[in-house]
């Protein structure tokens, strides 16, 4: 969504951040641990900067609108909106959806396998941690979703530009600290689901 000449290489990208990954992994669970709350905590940092503004400017109704934006809308490659169920979603794009939804809890399953890895006490520490874990997720769903709502962020069948990347434009706006907030946003988004994968190690 940042920069769409990447769009040819998104294979070869990935295939390098997997290298990273197993890198990582190699060094051993509490480590990679250690190398990959960097970037958690950097996306959250994004987010929770992302909210705080968005959610003031919808406070005092200076919140941007997507031109030509309509809710609930999926749109084509073309622009034009697709037809089907659900304003334009066919059954497949929702299923997907909800696949992709349902991805988001794998880090309940990453946080169960790894307690080992905690410090003592290893049960407490872990269970205190999906719960700021599952709070945090809340928290930040529902704000993008409100703001995506109030936005018109329309998805677009090729994915990008992605909805995230949509609301960030218009909430920060084209001037020079919004740029860099945009594409600071834009990299936490990127490295949030790079490390995402690492559930699968």
């Amino acid at each position: 969504s940042a920069v769409p000449a990447l769009a040819p290489w998104v294979v070869p990208i990935s295939i390098g951040f997997i290298l990273i990954i197993a890198f990582g992994n190699l060094k051993g669970v509490r480590e990679s641990g250690k190398v990959f709350a960097v970037p958690t905590y950097f996306f959250m940092f994004n987010m929770v900067l992302l909210l705080g503004a968005g959610l003031y400017q919808m406070a005092f109704g200076d919140l941007p609108v997507e031109a030509g934006g309509v809710e609930g809308m999926l749109t084509g490659a073309d622009g034009s909106a697709a037809d089907g169920v659900f304003y334009g979603a066919t059954l497949f794009v929702v299923l997907h959806a909800f696949a992709s939804g349902g991805a988001a809890v794998t880090g309940v399953e990453a946080i169960s396998n790894g307690v080992p890895a905690f410090k003592e006490p290893a049960a407490k520490n872990a269970s205190s941690t999906l719960v700021v874990m599952g709070t945090a997720l809340g928290f930040m769903f529902l704000g993008l979703s409100l703001l995506a709502s109030k936005v018109h962020a329309t998805p677009f069948e090729e994915g990008t530009p992605t909805v995230i990347s949509q609301v960030g434009k218009l909430v920060y706006g084209t001037g020079a600290l919004g740029e860099v907030l945009f594409y600071s946003l834009q990299v936490g988004t990127m490295l949030i689901l790079v490390l995402a994968a690492n559930t699968g190690f």
